[in-house]
Parts: structure tokens; C-alpha cells; sequence
């Protein structure tokens, strides 16, 4: 069962999921991999199985089901599902941080990755702007502690909006220990509001302050909003030491796409909203944003975007 834990102050109550962590290598100077377009659409993964003691992560706003859609349409959340599962069941990544996830995604999410559980289904109702949802493969993990709070004044509130958002938002964390390395990490998934800057440095502000304690490896798998690599927000974070993983990967294996094209063509080198980020002791073996379409349909409005990690 979800848990929720004190809240100290008005940052995130992090004591229960605060332990010990090792220092890893930082990932090497990076080189693009082909396009890699249509591996998805022929069923085979971008990225896929990675060696044993490698993690597979992936951050992915799936779009919440919009009210007044029809066959046909772009935005039509049940001719995009069984795209959505299509995209998930390939790729097969150990963690995948998801947004805007509403009770209509769940038996996709579910079915596509069998072997993972979901964290996050009972923080607040379903809104037109979801929730985040952690899901982690339990061949791979042991859930050792996991918390949600709300990105606004009142943490322990599910349904308050913060700062001015125009949905509330929140941000879950899980603390995970990896059973083939036996290391522990902190997965962190979250989606910052669409329309107020204010909020977005809050909830930044909210985020890198309850990370201040925490000495294990971070993994922020998120839709900011604004750009990962260039962004006061994402400047905020990188006061917790959290850097861009496209930025930081030895190998890329796809242009850098931007990802929220909205339904139509990514555009090369545009605005990376979505995306993950890790600090320095964490190893980026490999970066990808995955740009695969189904006979011209997309899954979401976003791109996935993907990371091979190495935790030493």
C-alpha cells in the first residue's frame, strides 16, 4: 500500500527514505546512433534488454484521456491505447516514470508490463492533468520505502494546486534496492504545471530542498514543462547536483528529438520537456528519445525518453 510520510516543515519528509550511497562514475562524451525510427513500429526496441548490471529507465507522459474525442482522432485516448501498450511491452524498461496517468491507462500499463507494480494510484482523483506513477520491475527491485506528496504549500493535500497551478501536481519518490547490484536508489517521478513558471520553481524548489539528505543515487524520471537542459526549474535541481542524463550519456541513440511534438513530426533539436536526471555518481551508458509512430499514429502528444544507468 502506498504510504505518505510526515512532512518536515513545508519541503519533502525524506527521513524514511534517506540511507547510505556509493560513489559511480559520471557518463563520457556523447555520439549519436542513427534515427532508429521505425524499431518500435516493427515491434523491436530502441533500447530494450541492457546488460545485467545496467538499468533500463524511462520517463512517459502518456496524456490523460480528454473529454469530446473520437475514432479517428489523434487525441482519442482508446485508439492510442493498445499504441501506448505496443510502445511499453517493447522497450521493457526496469523503471519507467509516467504522467498524467488516469484509471484508463492502468490495465494498459499493466498489461504491457506484467512483471511491474504501480506506485501512486490512490494520490488524489483523476484530473485532465493525471498523476505520476512509478512502475518497477519486481524481478529487478525490493520496494523498500515509498511517499507522494502534493507540489504546493499543503504537502499532505493530494487535491491542493500550488503557486498558482492551474491542475495540482505532485511528486512520488520510492526508495529501491537493486537485487542484482544490491545497490539502493531513489526513484523520483513528477510533472511540473503546464502554466505557471512560479510554480514549476517552487515545485523545483520544493523537490531539491527534501532532497538535501538523501545519500543514495537519485533518479528524476519527469515532465517539466520547460526545458531539461536550459530552464530555471531544471537550474533549481541541479542545486540537489541533478543533471540532464541526453546531456551526460557516453552514446545517444537517437537525434535529440524534441519531445512534445503533439501528435505530429519531432522536430530535431526542439525543446526536451520530458526527461531524466541523475547526479554525477550515476553512469549514463545511453540516451534516447524514442520517436516511434505506428503507421502514422502516435501513443501520446509526448515522447518517451529513455536512459541506460550504471548504479557502481
Amino acid at each position: 500500500m502506498l504510504t505518505r510520510r510526515g512532512v518536515l516543515g513545508r519541503t519533502l519528509g525524506l527521513a524514511g527514505i534517506t540511507a547510505a550511497g556509493a560513489a559511480t562514475a559520471a557518463g563520457a562524451g556523447a555520439a549519436v546512433l542513427g534515427t532508429a525510427r521505425s524499431a518500435g513500429a516493427r515491434g523491436e526496441p530502441l533500447v530494450g534488454p541492457v546488460a545485467d548490471d545496467a538499468l533500463h529507465v524511462m520517463t512517459y507522459n502518456l496524456r490523460a484521456p480528454q473529454p469530446g474525442t473520437a475514432p479517428g482522432e489523434a487525441d482519442h485516448w482508446p485508439d492510442r491505447a493498445p499504441l501506448a501498450g505496443r510502445l511499453l511491452a517493447a522497450e521493457h524498461p526496469h523503471l519507467v516514470g509516467l504522467q498524467e496517468v488516469c484509471e484508463p491507462h492502468l490495465d494498459v500499463v499493466a498489461d504491457a508490463l506484467p512483471g511491474h507494480r504501480l506506485l501512486g494510484l490512490d494520490f488524489g482523483p483523476d484530473t485532465l492533468a493525471g498523476r505520476p506513477v512509478l512502475a518497477y520491475d519486481t524481478d529487478r527491485f525490493d520496494l523498500l520505502d515509498v511517499e507522494q506528496h502534493a507540489l504546493s504549500e499543503t504537502p499532505e493535500e493530494p487535491t491542493t494546486h500550488g503557486w498558482g497551478a492551474m491542475f495540482p501536481r505532485s511528486v512520488l519518490l520510492a526508495r529501491l534496492a537493486d537485487r542484482t547490484t544490491g545497490r539502493e536508489l531513489l526513484a523520483v517521478d513528477t510533472h511540473f504545471d503546464h502554466r505557471s513558471e512560479f510554480a514549476r520553481v517552487q515545485s523545483a524548489t520544493m523537490i531539491r530542498d527534501g532532497l538535501a539528505k538523501v545519500d543514495v543515487p537519485v533518479v528524476l524520471l519527469g515532465d517539466l514543462n520547460v526545458p531539461v537542459d536550459a530552464s530555471l526549474p531544471a537550474a533549481v535541481l541541479a542545486g540537489a547536483g541533478l543533471r540532464d542524463a541526453w546531456v551526460a550519456a557516453a552514446r545517444r541513440r537517437t537525434p535529440e528529438w524534441g519531445t512534445f511534438p503533439s501528435y505530429g513530426e519531432p522536430e530535431e533539436g526542439g525543446r526536451r520537456i520530458d526527461g531524466v536526471l541523475v547526479p554525477a555518481r550515476v553512469a549514463v551508458l545511453a540516451a534516447a528519445v524514442n520517436a516511434t509512430s505506428y503507421d502514422g499514429a502516435w501513443p501520446s502528444d509526448h515522447l518517451p525518453v529513455q536512459a541506460v544507468l550504471r548504479l557502481a
